[in-house]
């Protein structure tokens, strides 16, 4: 069986898929799972943001994790700075069973899903990509920063901070 993940544009008619999606249970996993369950996005009547969503699923059908794409404008590369249009990952996450998954090649799902989503921010346009993250969400600062990701000087904010990747 294969271990590299496969997308799937996740629509309004979807929604029963990600029901019972779990993440983890600390503050910043459970806002993922809800997340997902009600994306505030145009296609799902919910907000103005214009975000993609994508379900990444293993050859044999399970769902692995989602990832989201966007754009955004954001104070770069200081909070009082300029504002700039971004590619932003509004959410990104994998459930509990796939976490630190597959062990060994190909790479980890989490892996796959954010390379799947940087590639996809270059066809954007826009030279950076942004995203938040929870401060103690020590697994995905690692991967971010092992996709050259750093942190916005000065950009926490509740317990979040800022990460850009410079795509051009």
């Amino acid at each position: 069986m294969s271990d590299i993940l496969s997308a799937a544009e996740f629509l309004p008619a979807h929604l029963h898929l990600v029901a019972g999606f779990d993440c983890g249970t600390e503050m910043w996993q459970l806002a993922q799972a809800d997340w997902i369950k009600n994306p505030p996005t145009r296609k799902f009547s919910t907000a103005t943001h214009d975000t993609d969503i994508w379900l990444y699923y293993r050859s044999d059908g399970s769902l692995v994790g989602f990832g989201s794409l966007g754009t955004a404008q954001w104070s770069n590369p200081y909070p009082d700075g300029p504002r700039t249009l971004l590619a932003l990952i509004p959410s990104l996450a994998l459930q509990r069973p796939y976490w630190g998954k597959p062990k060994n090649d190909p790479p980890k799902y989490s892996h796959q899903i954010l390379a799947d989503l940087v590639g996809k921010a270059v066809l954007l346009g826009p030279s950076l990509l942004g995203l938040r993250v929870h401060e103690d969400n020590k697994a995905a600062i690692a991967l971010y920063k092992s996709f050259r990701f750093v942190d916005v000087p000065n950009s926490k904010d509740r317990g979040y901070v800022r990460m850009v990747l410079r795509l051009r």
